[in-house]
């Protein structure tokens, strides 16, 4: 039996003006159909929206900089922005491989419709700018889109690794060990001399747009195999006389001893060997772009695998190094991730932009078999999809812009396309170039209002004073006689192993008195710790809880010795106050994990100083170190985010639980508990409001009440467990 808490924000629901919306969707055709949960920019209470206006770049005139004559990026009041050659602020709105179609009837739908393919262009680009988007993404038609009297801002993409991937390939007579992208043994041969040839082969014609005020920048190559185990893949599969070979055996040698090779390989030789390995990819890239175009930015190599690369903090921070912005193709999941994307912005200390992602509508009569984009019912569900999507985008600050892919259907009886773009509905028009009007819909709607959600979003921020720093914070170690005084250390250890001295329990105290005020409108409250490293245990599972504990009785000073902190420690009284999964793993550091602790709201509001101990659920030899208050890295410190309900907006269903809640018509409805659970509801201060007895049916309608007030409790006791924010 475990309990049932469904947070909800009801916003303006008294008023009757929110409804949770749900988008039946399956990751592959096999899959069955679930529903998703998808955000409006309705759900936002106080969002109203104004037109932006914008100049000939898209961008938005309302906030200006320095303008240096071409595209950069810049941070502005902590939220990375693309700055345009004028100096204002851009987020790019855009589409991939806007491209007259190569099929025979595609073609004579252009000849059709506009004569030539120079006709096209001119449509294609005053269709973009009417839908509210800025550019063009990879493989669009630059030579076509660029020459127009006011053309939209684009991309160009470079292929020198597949280049010479393909020539390697035939040089030794094919691959027999290539994974999905075609590299042998998933290895890139950055370390082969010749492939610099290609580098600066791929580069040169470059020169032509470097005075082109509306590029934006380069792509280096697509989705590229970077394998976690790539040091080992180089000592394990190429010949000893291969130059990736000679290179990685080489540096690991000056490392660990002439004598090392790959069975002395540990984790933190995998996690250093990124810096070689990728930073020789990137900084040549970067070296050559430069050579020939020093005005434009490196928009990366378009990052893809979620396990791999988007997963690794120290390819991120290599590329970080080089890359203006890290581009990343988006798939696998439904949405973007909040601390993900958090990740991917403190790893590489740059913005990033999605470069890829789309689902595919069942109404088209398209079968939909190839591409990794999730498959919805309609082109509406496309729309919101979208919507969703984006404002997910937009709420982290590190995005700066995303591009749909793709501009145009798949043609089924096109067989000379890419086998993963054969028969699919990617694009947001069809093979005879007409809108997929219910995806178009949305589409537009939801690119008018970016710009004004952005300072919308700064508003509801800086209105709110949300984010609370530790006014101290210490770790207590379990040794009697230590005089050591941790409170001004850059680290806060913790660690369970219970009678022994290496136990370590880390120590927050905030002030939430400044956020008094508001916290009547508080829908959420969000522990941040950033983890700076793991050491983990040989014994220990992969994934410890790190539990938060609200503690009493328990002053502490950051210039206490450890036996007075420790005395003190002895004495607490403590209740739980919210948990978080850590992995163990050595590759886990620079990560940024949450912990929700809105079950202290009331505590808070009583006492606004608040003390939180942190602990792990278990005994384990790992010892995890998170940054303190003093630590160099600001973006990994501990804070407490305050949300008002117009930020609570991110939805959390456990993967084991088919249960789910949400709002229709001033209800609240509850599905896909067992029958005879019951249910009850509570306000954040634990007065109870409502309880009733589930019906054999799964679910249950409950009217809500105006005196009910703004956020809800929903306790359900029974078999499913689930915990959503509406």
């Amino acid at each position: 039996m475990r309990e049932l808490l469904v947070l909800l924000g009801l916003y303006s629901l008294i008023q009757g003006s929110f409804s949770q919306i749900f988008v039946e969707s399956r990751e592959k055709q096999q899959d069955a159909w679930k529903l998703y949960p998808v955000e409006q920019f309705s759900d936002s209470p106080g969002f109203e929206y104004i037109p932006a206006t914008i100049n000939k770049y898209g961008s938005n005139t309302a906030h200006r900089l320095t303008g240096t004559g071409f595209f950069r990026a810049e941070k502005v009041d902590g939220r990375w922005y693309i700055i345009d050659p004028e100096g204002y602020t851009y987020i790019h709105k855009g589409v991939a491989c806007v491209a007259p179609g190569t099929s025979i009837k595609q073609k004579a739908a252009v000849t059709a419709k506009w004569g030539t393919n120079e006709g096209w262009s001119v449509h294609a680009t005053n269709w973009l700018k009417s839908n509210g988007f800025n550019g063009s993404g990879a493989w669009s038609n630059v030579t076509l889109l660029r020459t127009k009297p006011e053309p939209v801002v684009y991309s160009v993409i470079i292929n020198p690794m597949s280049t010479y991937r393909n020539m390697h390939r035939g040089l030794v007579g094919g691959y027999t060990n290539a994974g999905w992208q075609g590299y042998e043994h998933n290895i890139i041969r950055v370390f082969d001399p010749a492939f610099e040839t290609y580098m600066d082969n791929a580069c040169k014609p470059l020169a032509q747009y470097k005075n082109d005020k509306h590029l934006l920048g380069y792509f280096v190559d697509n989705e590229l195999p970077w394998v976690n185990d790539a040091l080992d893949r180089h000592l394990k599969f190429l010949a000893t006389d291969d130059h990736g070979y000679i290179a990685a055996k080489n540096w690991l040698s000056a490392r660990k001893g002439r004598d090392a090779g790959l069975s002395d390989v540990t984790q933190d030789d995998r996690n250093a060997f990124w810096d070689f390995y990728a930073g020789k990819f990137f900084s040549m890239a970067k070296q050559y772009i430069t050579k020939y175009d020093p005005n434009h930015m490196f928009l990366g190599s378009r990052f893809n695998q979620r396990h791999e690369e988007l997963a690794n903090p120290y390819i991120f921070e290599t590329a970080g190094k080089y890359c203006d912005i890290i581009s990343i193709n988006h798939y696998r999941e439904w949405e973007p991730i909040a601390s993900r994307m958090s990740n991917w912005e403190v790893w590489a200390n740059k913005p990033f932009m999605i470069t890829e992602f789309y689902t595919k509508g069942e109404d088209t009569g398209l079968p939909n078999v190839t591409g990794a984009g999730w498959l919805v019912k309609t082109q509406h569900d496309r729309g919101l999809f979208y919507q969703n999507f984006i404002i997910k985008l937009l709420k982290s600050k590190g995005c700066v812009g995303w591009d749909w892919f793709r501009y145009q259907d798949n043609d089924p009886e096109d067989l000379t396309t890419d086998p993963s773009n054969r028969d699919a509905n990617k694009g947001l028009i069809d093979s005879n170039y007409d809108d997929h009007a219910g995806a178009m819909a949305l589409c537009k709607y939801t690119n008018d209002r970016v710009y004004g959600y952005l300072d919308f979003l700064k508003n509801v921020e800086k209105d709110s004073g949300m984010l609370v720093m530790p006014a101290k914070d210490s770790f207590v170690r379990l040794m009697d006689s230590d005089n050591s005084v941790y409170g001004t250390d850059q680290l806060l250890r913790v660690k369970n192993s219970k009678g022994t001295t290496y136990e370590r329990s880390a120590l927050l105290q905030f002030d939430f008195s400044p956020v008094s005020e508001i916290l009547d409108h508080v829908g959420k409250i969000e522990l941040n710790m950033g983890l700076v490293g793991v050491y983990p245990g040989a014994n220990d599972p992969s994934t410890v809880n790190m539990y938060a504990y609200h503690v009493t009785n328990m002053p502490f000073g950051e210039t206490d010795p450890n036996a007075v902190l420790l005395s003190a420690y002895r004495q607490r009284n403590e209740m739980f106050a919210g948990s978080v999964a850590i992995p163990v793993n050595a590759n886990a550091k620079n990560q940024i994990f949450t912990v929700d602790i809105t079950s202290l709201l009331s505590v808070i509001a009583e006492n606004p100083q608040l003390i939180i101990r942190l602990q792990m659920d278990i005994d384990t030899e790992t010892q995890f170190e998170f940054a303190s208050r003093e630590h160099v890295n600001t973006s990994l410190r501990p804070s407490v985010r305050v949300k008002s309900v117009s930020q609570q907006t991110d939805v959390e269903v456990q993967k084991q639980s088919d249960a789910r809640a949400f709002v229709r018509d001033s209800s609240l409805i509850i599905l896909g508990f067992q029958p005879e659970a019951h249910i009850k509801l509570y306000n954040l201060r634990g007065e109870l409001l409502y309880a009733v007895t589930s019906n054999s049916d799964n679910h249950i309608s409950l009217p809500l009440r105006a005196d009910w007030g703004n956020v809800l409790i929903v306790n359900v006791v029974g078999e499913k467990t689930i915990k959503t924010l509406i």
